[in-house]
């Protein structure tokens, strides 16, 4: 993470498009945001829940799974989403990264309408 702040390229993490970021800080509490996801980087204890590996809980939800998962999403893994074991999962793969409620918006909320409507 440091290397890549150091390099201007943090973000990288969250999204390609600099102006996703910008509409971020400016929309949602980016300070506030900012501490959360440091304290749950550096401080594991204080937050074990978020480095606990769920994947084998996921199988045995046996309620429908709406999956989301942006195709430049480096801040998860482009790929982590497929681990998951869920039995009754819908993916969907939507162009972006991380932030895909506001990078592709429209296509993020016909996702989640499309998913409410037919569960």
């Amino acid at each position: 993470m440091a290397a890549l702040r150091k390099r201007g390229l943090a973000y990288k993490l969250l999204s390609e498009d600099t102006a996703t970021i910008q509409k971020q800080m400016a929309v949602d509490d980016y300070e506030h945001s900012q501490d959360f996801a440091m304290a749950v980087l550096f401080k594991q204890k204080q937050y074990p829940e978020y480095t606990k590996d769920y994947i084998a809980f996921t199988q045995q939800l046996k309620i429908p799974v709406l999956i989301i998962a942006g195709t430049a999403d480096h801040a998860v893994g482009i790929k982590g989403y497929k681990t998951f074991a869920f039995p009754e999962k819908t993916v969907r793969e939507i162009e972006g990264g991380h932030l895909l409620y506001y990078e592709n918006s429209a296509v993020f909320k016909a996702a989640v309408c499309d998913f409410a409507q037919q569960h």
